[in-house]
This record gives structure tokens, sequence and C-alpha cells, in this order.
């Protein structure tokens, strides 16, 4: 390489984009909202709730989630930054 020095101004910006794209809305398992959605819609303390495996598809904006409520398994799905019980159906009219 000839000139090392144009490489970093392509090396800075990288490193600038990179922290943006993981901060998107939707681009990831939310844990904490994922289990507040479920204290909240089976009156379990989220003390009592525990993510049991995830299936989450990051930037694609979907995910399943087996959780333990209060000794009970829920299923939850993601759709973006939305969280819904799958057994209760999507909140979103026409969604699967």
């Amino acid at each position: 390489m000839k000139n090392p020095t144009l490489l970093f101004p392509a090396l800075f910006a990288t490193a600038l984009a990179l922290p943006a794209v993981a901060c998107l809305p939707g681009a990831s398992l939310d844990k904490s909202k994922l289990v507040s959605t479920a204290s909240f819609d089976h009156g379990c303390p989220k003390e009592k709730i525990d993510v049991v495996s995830e299936d989450d598809h990051g930037m694609d904006g979907t995910g399943n989630y087996l959780l333990k409520v209060c000794g009970s398994d829920k299923r939850y799905k993601r759709a973006g930054t939305l969280y819904y019980d799958a057994d209760k159906g999507s909140p979103i009219p026409g969604a699967k």
C-alpha cells in the first residue's frame, strides 16, 4: 500500500457507522421490553419471568421467544419493536 493515510478516513467512517446500526429500533432483542410486556400481559412480576430460548432475526425485525412466566411456558413473537403473546395472535391487523 503506497499511502496508508488514505485508509484512515474509511476506517473512521466505519467505526462511526457500526454503533449507529446496532442502535436501530427493532435491530435486536430488547429483553427488558419483552419481560415488561409479558409481565403486563399475564399479571406476573418481572422477577418471575425468564427468557428460556430466543430465535431473534435481528435486522429482519422479527423473532420467536419462549418465556417461563410464573411457572408457565409462554410463546412470544416480535414485530419490529412490538412484542406479543403468540397464542393471542398479532395485534397488527393483517399480520400473522
